[in-house]
């Protein structure tokens, strides 16, 4: 691995029920609990050295409003992670509430397709850094609400349709290799980060090994997600702890 790498890696906590769990491609018949105490979780992240978590609250994408906004003030007064908050964004109201709860950074997807006016209106009140353009995809059609339901857009036009001008940052989640442990779709983050290079891409979706950070910093990427390969313990501590150190 390179002693200094530009893109920053999220460690993800993903809340439902108040526990900290994991899906195997966004099934809710497969969640997995790791945690029932997400905030101690944050902690840990936090003494590790971690600088940012990414929270994604699936009650909330359910039920299409914020349901853990309490999590989120508890991990935001113990820690001193900066923190990006998805998962029942649908309204600047509940934009709003969510920055007012300590989101540092709000993640819209839904809201994205549904109601295009809406999702500027975010960008507008919070400023476009403050932002993240959510896209899921598998079979290069955008999911939605949970993944439960598809768009007929494919990813390129999504981001076409949104305006490019009104797009900081964009987390693609690759559904299909989420919580698989399958790696990265490197090719593809690869002509994403081509294709738009005003804008920084996260990566989620298969991340399993520290080395993979190397192929994605090479191709432009500037985050990537980590979940169940850290939970499962493929990822160490100790090796994080390393990592981080380097920068």
């Amino acid at each position: 691995m390179k002693e200094s790498s530009k893109v920053n890696l999220y460690p993800a906590i993903d809340l439902y029920n108040g526990n900290c769990v994991r899906l195997r491609q966004g099934s809710f018949d497969s969640v997995v609990n790791y945690s029932s105490n997400p905030v101690e979780m944050a902690k840990m992240f936090d003494e590790l050295g971690f600088k940012s978590l990414h929270l994604v609250d699936l009650n909330g994408a359910l039920q299409s409003s914020p349901v853990h906004l309490d999590i989120l003030n508890k991990i935001k007064i113990s820690t001193k992670l900066e923190v990006q908050y998805g998962g029942g964004i649908k309204t600047h109201i509940s934009a709003i509430k969510a920055v007012e709860n300590g989101a540092d950074r709000v993640i819209c997807g839904s809201v994205a397709v549904t109601d295009r006016e809406e999702y500027l209106k975010i960008v507008d009140l919070l400023g476009k850094s403050r932002v993240i353009l959510s896209v899921d995809f598998k079979d290069s059609l955008v999911y939605i609400n949970g993944w439960k339901n598809h768009n007929n857009n494919n990813i390129y036009d999504f981001i076409e349709y949104i305006g490019t001008k009104n797009i900081s940052s964009v987390i693609c989640t690759d559904i299909q290799r989420d919580g698989m442990l399958s790696g990265t779709a490197i090719d593809f983050y690869r002509q994403l980060v081509d294709m738009y290079r005003d804008i920084d891409v996260i990566a989620s979706g298969g991340f399993s090994s520290l080395l993979e950070i190397d192929s994605l910093d090479k191709v432009g990427v500037k985050g990537v997600i980590m979940g169940r390969a850290y939970y499962q313990g493929i990822i160490k501590d100790k090796d994080l702890k390393l990592w981080l150190q380097r920068g």
